[in-house]
């Protein structure tokens, strides 16, 4: 069942199967992503960039990795809740090793320019991109969270009628993350 589980969402998200991984939710996803791309990664920078406004799983595991010697950047957002795809740009260092954003806002729901930033990305293949798509079933934006260049995508069985305490990554083939 598990097994047949993980075929049928990765046929969902357009993924391949051994691409999936279970999870207790949103929150452990999310720590995993960033934390174990950060202790991957480590050696060759220790910067990151994310937004102001990510749910306090993303803000709380780039605190953690702060007090660890990282570097994060948090970008702000326009009076609507939207970051800027110039000023991700203008924040990408030599030393970057990821960027993570939300897909969807929990709070005001803004949607924010994660295919955008994919394109940008395009032009920068080490730097791993998370987006915390927890938020993203349900509101039209599959087309956007599977954009090619997204490494990472965070989901929360709780916010599409599964039972709370599940949930899964899509970790794209190839891509480094510590267990």
């Amino acid at each position: 069942m598990v097994e047949q589980s993980r075929a049928q969402i990765a046929q969902l998200i357009h993924a391949q199967p051994e691409e999936i991984y279970f999870t207790s939710g949103g929150t452990e996803g999310d720590n995993w992503i960033i934390k174990g791309t950060a202790m991957a990664k480590r050696q060759f920078g220790k910067h990151l960039i994310t937004t102001q406004i990510e749910h306090p799983a993303v803000r709380n595991s780039m605190a953690q990795l702060e007090k660890l010697g990282f570097d994060v950047t948090y970008l702000p957002v326009d009076s609507r809740g939207f970051v800027s795809v110039d000023d991700v740009r203008a924040a990408i260092r030599p030393d970057t090793i990821m960027v993570s954003v939300m897909a969807v806002n929990n709070e005001v729901g803004s949607i924010q320019p994660i295919d955008q930033i994919g394109d940008l990305l395009q032009d920068y293949p080490t730097i791993h991109y998370h987006v915390d798509a927890v938020q993203s079933v349900g509101k039209g934006v599959l087309a956007k969270i599977r954009h090619p260049r997204i490494d990472f995508l965070t989901f929360s069985g709780h916010k599409f009628h599964a039972p709370r305490g599940t949930g899964f990554i899509f970790a794209k083939a190839g891509r480094m993350i510590d267990h």
